[in-house]
């Protein structure tokens, strides 16, 4: 019986924690089933986990508010980028930054925010060009003539989508092109790379744009125990 129930405790606490890691390339949780071939007991506190993590991402601010959140909190933000950089490890800051990002992602539904697919002008490779324009069954340069235009560079392989928002967001959120999507659209808004405290500033100016953003820095901040002034 002692035995049993140190698994349990080891299997609620494993799975509290990792649940999210599970599911971390999706984002839209609510539409996805739970197939885990595992015994019931370790669903139920899977799904629980996973529920709980919902929750907390109902509390974070309204996408529609979170500029101004974020603008109030400039000066704050500022100060706990000076304050991580004299007294946070990097690569521990990295550790946290990317338990953070994956657990929210996990259980926040991008969809219903698309803030950066209407704010940043996304810049395409070649490669990209080839693989976006093929998955939309049209050639280069009918789709170059159609989306993009040149970036603001002096590479010729560099391109803009041109519209803002995006012409790819469709009415419901989603992504038109979501199967082969840029790799800056997947990887946005990278607090989940490595040396993150080398570009706090980007950090911070993405916290005006999405919620999650704005929700790390907020919990790093009880993490490392800063006080604003």
């Amino acid at each position: 019986m002692v035995i049993r129930t140190f698994q349990l405790v080891v299997t609620i606490r494993s799975c509290a924690a990792n649940a999210c890691t599970a599911y971390k390339s999706r984002r839209c949780l609510t539409t996805s089933p739970i197939r885990y071939k595992i015994i019931v007991s370790d669903q139920i506190i899977i799904v629980g986990a996973l529920q709980w993590n919902r929750k907390r991402c109902q509390n974070m601010v309204n996408p529609k508010e979170v500029k101004e959140k974020a603008e109030n909190l400039e000066d704050e933000n500022y100060s706990f980028r000076s304050f991580l950089k004299s007294t946070a490890q990097s690569k521990e800051l990295d550790a946290r930054f990317a338990e953070l990002h994956n657990e929210l992602f996990d259980s926040y539904d991008c969809c219903k925010c698309t803030n950066c697919c209407k704010t940043y002008g996304i810049i395409l490779g070649n490669e990209e060009l080839a693989r976006i324009s093929g998955f939309l069954g049209m050639t280069e340069s009918m789709f170059f003539e159609k989306y993009l235009e040149l970036a603001d560079y002096d590479d010729d392989n560099q391109f803009r989508i041109r519209a803002y928002p995006c012409s790819f967001l469709l009415d419901d959120g989603c992504c038109k092109i979501n199967e082969c999507k840029p790799d800056v659209c997947k990887e946005y808004p990278f607090t989940n790379q490595p040396d993150r405290i080398s570009h706090m500033i980007n950090i911070i100016s993405m916290s005006a744009v999405c919620p999650i953003v704005l929700e790390i820095l907020e919990r790093l901040k009880t993490m490392y125990g800063f006080q604003s002034r």
